[in-house]
């Protein structure tokens, strides 16, 4: 029998409202964050919600919807860490909330872009600038945006608009290896298959065209719709764009290693089984093994029905598969669908009710600690 998470984990957080379920978490040594954001608010469907340090709660209301779809964690120069939670409402603004751990103080920016959906995605751009992007991937016509915003300010600068579901996943690394982090913006529906848009980090401004397009193909379908990450998979010490696939013989994981001129023409591919959704979502912690070469967890919540995740080390070259999977619990449930980083040394993956028990269970987060690798 493959390994159970709750054999596994060094501990876990229950969820605090019963049906919400637990989407995203943070733990750092000063804040834990832990989001619900399909939690219902006086009636009103999706408003969600956030519990910090296990007891003040901020939910959402009709501007400010699905709060805590998704959480980051920056620390400008000179100040404390601060969590970014976003709350991608469907009309034409949305709001970014600002949580200071050392206060802890909680403030808020509105972001009238005139389009829905912003923050549905979210990653870190530059943690010490205090600089995250957003996409926003349901514009009208069916067009996306990717916008940069200065967390401690609200300034947001839209990067780019354009067709396919742009700003369905968005990502920030160096993949050229001069200190800079590059921009990727998922676009899952573009020419069929799909693509990712790559901006070099050192010459990006708005409405300037991507650098590079990297191509779906019927060998990586619905390219930058599922996860999206960079990570160091070859060793070479240089980010390599991580993207979660679908072919006609499972999904994968691909991997475009990262050179000088942000060459991503070669790939290497983590193979999943399949119907499992494997690499619908991406998170890497890093090099935890100390080979040189960073590790990937994938998610897999369709496989079985316990639902599960994998853990890959690198280095990756050719055709891989995973070794033995995590599972979930035996209690109907769906394990699996959200997983990240929790801090330097822990991960975390999400578990959510099965239908039968949303109304007494509220999921639960595991948190395992990266010793186990």
């Amino acid at each position: 029998m493959d390994p159970c998470i709750a054999e596994l984990a060094s501990h876990s957080v229950e969820g605090w409202h019963p049906g919400g379920g637990v989407q995203q978490y943070i733990e750092t040594a000063e804040i834990t964050v832990l989001s619900s954001p399909a939690r219902d608010i006086g009636g009103i469907q999706d408003q969600g919600a956030i519990l910090v340090n296990g007891t003040h709660e901020l939910t959402g209301n009709p501007s400010s919807s699905r709060l805590g779809a998704q959480l980051a964690v920056v620390q400008p120069a000179g100040l404390s860490q601060h969590v970014v939670a976003s709350a991608p409402s469907p009309y034409d603004e949305a709001t970014l909330w600002i949580l200071d751990s050392e206060s802890p103080t909680i403030w808020s920016h509105t972001l009238e872009l005139g389009a829905p959906s912003v923050g549905a995605s979210l990653a870190v751009l530059n943690p010490g600038a205090g600089t995250v992007l957003l996409g926003a991937p349901e514009t009208s016509g069916g067009e996306g945006e990717v916008v940069i915003v200065d967390v401690m300010t609200g300034e947001a600068s839209r990067l780019a608009h354009g067709a396919g579901g742009l700003g369905e996943s968005v990502a920030a690394g160096d993949l050229n290896g001069d200190g800079i982090n590059e921009i990727l913006g998922g676009a899952p529906y573009r020419d069929g298959p799909g693509a990712i848009l790559v901006w070099d980090g050192a010459n990006v401004g708005p409405g300037m065209e991507p650098d590079v397009t990297v191509a779906g193909s019927t060998e990586a379908a619905s390219l930058g719709g599922l996860g999206l990450v960079v990570a160091d998979l070859d060793g070479d010490g240089t980010g390599d764009l991580c993207a979660g696939a679908m072919t006609a013989h499972g999904d994968v994981v691909v991997v475009y290693p990262g050179e000088s001129k942000l060459d991503l023409a070669s790939s290497a591919r983590v193979q999943g089984p399949d119907g499992a959704w494997f690499g619908n979502v991406l998170a890497s912690p890093g090099d935890i093994d100390g080979n040189g070469s960073s590790e990937l967890i994938i998610s897999a919540h369709a496989l079985t029905t316990y639902g599960g995740a994998f853990w890959v080390a690198g280095p990756i070259e050719g055709v891989v598969e995973p070794e033995v999977p995590l599972h979930g619990r035996d209690i109907g449930g769906v394990f699996g669908r959200s997983l990240g980083v929790a801090s330097d040394q822990f991960v975390w993956i999400a578990e959510q009710a099965g239908d039968a028990e949303a109304g007494e269970n509220s999921g639960v987060i595991w948190v395992l600690s990266t010793d186990l690798w």
